[in-house]
């Protein structure tokens, strides 16, 4: 009775010290979603974001930078994702109240209101200017505004702090005033002008006006203008390609975690960047449809021809890739007016 006993308590260790070898070769991971940046290995599944998903973009060409998701309804492999277009005015307030999962929004703005990335961070550019000067007078260049009014749409913002930009770089001297001063000789005069119906005022009387695509393209058929200058290539960006960083993507910390999505969502973009340039007609209405309630798109079809569509600049470029970009522009247009934008940390950077 004494060996049986024995010889229990031995098997019995013997199966013990197999299950916990077994144990210890094979450790059972807990399913924590991997912390930002991390890649999940074998034993770190990967995360996929659950809740709901709102896409907020303002009116114009960043709009046509998601016209392809929003004509194919695609929800980039989730069944609770929705496109609004709102006005250019308002995106801000989606993001300061954290009610977009994803909001493409001016980059000066990104800066102001994510510049900590604590809530959002940047994880691509979505356009990189669509701003050009327009007239009917014969200046090629900066300094033949000279003695010039040039009217600028949306004057306190990213189109008037990057012509002023522009300005300031090649030392030329200039006044903000009114379309109805008489223009200093030897400076350039500049104020501000509403867009739309105004734009076709401004060029019948004589100004020369900085205004965006696709309006520009609308706008010189109509009127006999022409395009004097792109500002595009005269800013020159560091990797050679034509722009600056001008609407940028933010998206949620937690939605960057779902690798599958980022990837599909980057994907989406790249095609409808290429779509957008002969399916013009279908890209106004899609983001038509999409307006918030009360709203009405100021995209016009017929007048989306490929050259109007890429004008508008529309290419992904990757949050790694346009970071020293982004900074320059924040960093120039802030000596213009230092609080229209934030220096940023490395945290705003996906």
């Amino acid at each position: 009775m004494k060996k049986l006993r024995i010889f229990l308590c031995l098997m019995l260790a013997l199966v013990v010290g197999a299950v916990s070898a077994a144990c210890g070769s094979n450790p059972v991971t807990p399913n924590i979603p991997p912390d930002p940046g991390t890649t999940p290995g074998n034993n770190k599944p990967a995360y996929s974001y659950t809740s709901p998903i709102s896409v907020y973009m303002p009116d114009g060409a960043p709009a046509l930078g998601l016209a392809k998701l929003m004509n194919d309804d695609n929800k980039l492999g989730k069944t609770d994702l929705t496109y609004t277009v709102v006005t250019a005015s308002a995106i801000g307030d989606y993001v300061r109240d954290k009610s977009a999962t994803v909001a493409v929004m001016p980059v000066n703005a990104a800066s102001l209101l994510c510049g900590k990335g604590d809530a959002y961070k940047m994880a691509a550019v979505l356009t990189h200017g669509n701003l050009f000067v327009i007239g009917k007078g014969e200046a090629a260049k900066l300094e033949d505004l000279k003695g010039s009014v040039v009217e600028v749409v949306n004057i306190n913002n990213v189109p008037g702090l990057t012509f002023m930009s522009l300005l300031k770089g090649a030392n030329i001297d200039y006044v903000v005033g009114d379309k109805e001063d008489a223009p200093d000789p030897g400076k350039v005069t500049l104020a501000g002008n509403n867009g739309g119906t105004e734009i076709a005022v401004a060029i019948k009387a004589g100004h020369y006006v900085v205004a965006p695509e696709p309006a520009v393209s609308n706008v010189t058929k109509k009127t006999g203008a022409k395009i004097n200058m792109n500002l595009q290539t005269l800013w020159n960006d560091e990797d050679g390609k034509s722009g600056y960083p001008q609407a940028v993507l933010m998206v949620k910390n937690d939605l960057l975690r779902d690798e599958a999505f980022m990837t599909a969502l980057y994907s989406a973009l790249e095609e409808s960047a290429e779509w957008v340039k002969t399916n013009g007609a279908a890209a106004a209405t899609a983001v038509g449809k999409h307006f918030i309630e009360g709203g009405q798109t100021s995209l016009n079809g017929a007048a989306l021809t490929e050259a109007a569509v890429t004008g508008c600049n529309i290419r992904v470029q990757k949050s790694a890739d346009a970071k020293s970009q982004v900074n320059d522009y924040i960093a120039k247009i802030r000596t213009i007016r230092e609080n229209a934008a934030s220096v940023v940390s490395d945290a705003f950077f996906a």
